[in-house]
């Protein structure tokens, strides 16, 4: 009887759970309902408050028409239309309006990046401030999500292209170009792909030294933005003994950082200054270069030993301060070439 009894409470336990699933499952489809009939509502309200001449997607340029579209609805305070057209802009509208014709993705991400170069990445970060796009749960969240998936888009999309080396070397030799115009964007170009483009600059001193275009490329190191300066910094340890004696490169880094006054090259200058692996060239400069930027006179600086242990002796202690939680980079140099990614290295391996 007992047995009996057991079974009948274990069916009916799993009815119940059967019943609440069934329940669950249509609670789902009908928010799921509601969501699209909500879009749909959206759409449809939309087409009837836009003029003629206000539907993106009947535009050849679909990317800055919706761009547009999506600022403009914002500048209302209809926030539900912006996310409407931003879902359309990234090709997922649910219900697509008449006419409609989604862009192959590598022609919305080319827009998606001249965008970016206009506008900068700022305003696409500013769609992370609209606190409420919709009072429906689901496509306020769904709004959320794609404006995170808009900034990740974009952010590859422009890292990509900066970091494309055909775009990169186009520039570099635009930059000994006949117009001063032409010379003054390839910089502009350069200077915005910021430390991507700094191993080719340094394989272009290397190649092009004693011709017109180093001394454009050493022009160019010098006046980008200081972030660009450690991609080069371990050119001044050198690879190996063959590298230790080239004296071209080494000597012209010298000079740029010397005329930057970057101090950040100092710890490589001890070793730099006083190895004998090193020509006397590169120690005599070197040393110079280090009491500049020490501002000491060359007699008065300490043993490069005595320096460097001291050095060492701040770090072994953990008296060196780095910043937690963020990754310290270094660019490896192989004696011929700069590496086109860094190393990234937590504090404690630093």
């Amino acid at each position: 009887m007992f047995i009996i009894r057991l079974r009948c409470l274990l069916a009916f336990a799993i009815l119940i759970v059967a019943a609440l699933s069934s329940v669950r499952g249509q609670e789902k489809l009908e928010m799921d309902a509601i969501s699209k009939a909500k879009w749909d509502a959206l759409a449809k309200n939309a087409e009837k408050e836009y003029l003629l001449f206000l539907r993106p997607w009947e535009t050849s340029n679909k990317t800055f028409s919706y761009w547009a579209a999506i600022n403009f609805e914002m500048d209302l305070g209809k926030f539900g239309f912006a996310a409407l057209h931003l879902k359309r802009m990234l090709g997922k509208d649910p219900n697509p309006p008449n006419g409609f014709k989604e862009d192959p993705a590598e022609e919305v991400d080319k827009e998606l990046v001249k965008l970016a170069e206009v506008k900068g990445l700022s305003a696409f970060l500013r769609l992370r401030q609209v606190k409420q796009w919709h009072d429906h749960k689901p496509l306020q969240k769904d709004a959320e999500k794609d404006v995170e998936e808009l900034i990740e888009r974009v952010t590859k999309a422009v890292e990509k292209h900066l970091s494309a080396p055909d775009r990169i070397r186009k520039f570099m030799k635009q930059l000994n170009a006949e117009t001063e115009e032409e010379r003054a964007f390839a910089f502009v170009q350069l200077a915005l792909s910021k430390q991507r483009a700094v191993p080719y600059l340094v394989e272009g001193l290397r190649v092009e030294f004693g011709k017109p275009l180093a001394g454009r490329y050493r022009e160019m190191l010098l006046r980008m933005d200081p972030e660009t300066v450690p991609v080069y910094l371990e050119i001044f340890k050198p690879a190996n003994d063959k590298d230790a004696r080239d004296l071209d490169l080494r000597l012209t880094l010298l000079d740029i950082v010397e005329r930057r006054d970057d101090k950040r090259v100092i710890p490589y200058l001890w070793h730099l200054s006083s190895a004998k692996q090193f020509p006397d060239a590169i120690r005599k400069r070197s040393k110079e270069v280090l009491a500049r930027l020490l501002k000491v006179n060359e007699n008065d600086l300490p043993p490069a030993k005595q320096e460097l242990t001291r050095m060492a002796e701040l770090y072994y202690q953990h008296k060196v301060r780095l910043m937690e939680g963020k990754s310290i980079q270094l660019w490896p140099w192989d004696g011929e070439a700069v590496s086109l990614r860094p190393v990234e290295l937590t504090p404690s391996q630093a």
